[in-house]
């Protein structure tokens, strides 16, 4: 693995079992063996950077937005976190009820682990990291002109701008190379149709929501964004059924593992549903 640009090491904290021998995977910073190698030693945990170097749960970043870009840039989009915060913030204020994706201390966003076929199907990964977002909070970059007055804040508005408008001939040029398919009667999956990145679920169901694929946040933090995203650790990974049977339980099993070995480490608490879940 080379983790060196995640800056904050990515997934690599729960990938550490992998491998059915018991061997652990080997890490560069940069390219193999022409940059600094994350050497094991059995003192150590191993983690890069280490735990002690990284910020509690509990920091937030202070930036209004976060570029959303796949890595072809053909998709470039913005994720409003500032907006969120400040709404979710007045909301508690007045003793309004959250969104069910944030979290209730920190009004981070929720990110989680998603096992399922379909997921890693059409993203050639085995285990998916989706953050849950309102549309609303999603938007062009500031100072972009195009046709619609706004990013779409529906579901439906969004299919209807990627095909409906490239159909009319008035597809927003902002859109770039966003473009989906539908996986299920019900379901889109949004995709770079240039470099083929996954970038949002939508479910016909839930209009205003959608799920963004975490790897596409360019946070100044590191890949798992944790300054505006709250992950979902100490429960078990969404789906992870879909993986039994086969060589593909095993690493299920250890990403979950390795996870809490890490989280318990680190001081990260549960996320706030798998409390609520243990004391129900």
């Amino acid at each position: 693995m080379f983790i060196g640009d995640c800056l904050d090491g990515g997934a690599s904290p729960w990938l550490h079992g992998l491998n059915q021998d018991g061997s652990r995977p080997r890490m560069w910073l940069g390219q193999k063996k022409k940059s600094e190698e994350v050497l094991w030693d059995e003192n150590s945990s191993n983690y890069w950077p280490p735990v002690q170097s990284l910020p509690n749960a509990a920091t937030r970043l202070d930036v209004d937005e976060i570029p959303v870009r796949c890595h072809c840039k053909g998709v470039d989009l913005v994720l409003r976190v500032g907006l969120a915060r400040r709404e979710f913030e007045e909301k508690a204020s007045r003793g309004e009820a959250l969104p069910w994706m944030v979290d209730p201390v920190t009004h981070k966003l929720i990110a989680d682990f998603d096992a399922c076929d379909s997921c890693r199907i059409s993203s050639g990964v085995e285990i998916f990291h989706w953050m849950l977002a309102l549309l609303r909070y999603v938007g062009f970059p500031a100072g972009s002109d195009g046709l619609l007055e706004g990013f779409p804040a529906t579901t439906g508005e969004l299919r209807d701008a990627v095909a409906g408008g490239e159909e009319a001939g008035k597809r927003d040029p902002r859109l770039g190379t966003l473009a989906y398919y539908a996986s299920s009667i019900d379901v889109q999956r949004y995709f770079c149709s240039r470099c083929s990145a996954c970038v949002f679920y939508v479910v016909d169901d839930r209009p205003e929501l959608v799920d963004v694929a975490v790897g596409l946040l360019d946070s100044p933090d590191g890949a798992r964004a944790e300054g505006v995203l709250a992950w979902n650790f100490g429960g078990r990974v969404n789906w992870r059924q879909d993986m039994f049977g086969g060589w593909r339980e095993h690493l299920v099993k250890s990403v979950e593992i390795e996870a809490e070995k890490w989280r318990v480490e680190r001081g990260y608490p549960k996320i706030w549903k798998q409390v609520e879940r243990e004391e129900a």
